[in-house]
C-alpha cells in the first residue's frame, strides 16, 4: 500500500483472480472508483514474487549504507 500515491496491491487466490477483475476489469475498476485507489489486483503467487523483489532490493540497499 502506498498511501501517498493513493495505489494498493491486493493479492487474491488464483481461482478467484478473473472474479475478482470481472469482465473487462469491470469489477476492480468500479472498486478503484469507490475507493478513490489505484488497486493492483494480483495472484497470491505474484505478491509473495513482488514482495520477495521488494525485500531484497531494500537489503541491498542497506547493506551499502
Amino acid at each position: 500500500m502506498d498511501e501517498d500515491s493513493h495505489t494498493m496491491d491486493i493479492a487474491v487466490e488464483e481461482e478467484n483472480l478473473a472474479q475478482a477483475i470481472g469482465r473487462n476489469g469491470q469489477n476492480v475498476r468500479l472498486s478503484s472508483e469507490l475507493t478513490g485507489w489505484t488497486l493492483n489486483v494480483m495472484s497470491e503467487e505474484d505478491a509473495a514474487s513482488k514482495q520477495q523483489k521488494g525485500q531484497t532490493l531494500l537489503l541491498r540497499h542497506l547493506s551499502k549504507n
